[in-house]
């Protein structure tokens, strides 16, 4: 009680906390706890969007093995599609 009392004075040789700090560091850890789990909660949220829009999303495809002029040609073909849906 004796060093409390030197620290809230700004008089503690021993590093201990005032009681505003006591009370702004346990402030803070709260608000830590709570930003943590938002961002879980976030994170998996995101991670649902994302496979969601990957299943419902058509399919391309695959371009890996064909040749530059191919992939051209698919990619038109594909842009040529999406066009005439949105028609």
């Amino acid at each position: 009680m004796v060093e409390q009392a030197r620290a809230d004075q700004g008089k503690s040789t021993r590093g201990t906390l005032t009681i505003e700090e006591k009370e702004e560091l346990s402030r803070l850890r709260k608000e830590n706890r709570e930003l943590r789990l938002e961002r879980k909660i976030f994170e998996k949220a995101a991670a649902f969007f994302a496979n969601e829009q990957l299943r419902q999303s058509p399919r391309a495809p695959s371009t890996h093995n064909q040749s530059p002029e191919e992939n051209r040609t698919a990619k038109n073909k594909s842009t040529r599609d999406y066009d005439d849906e949105l028609k």
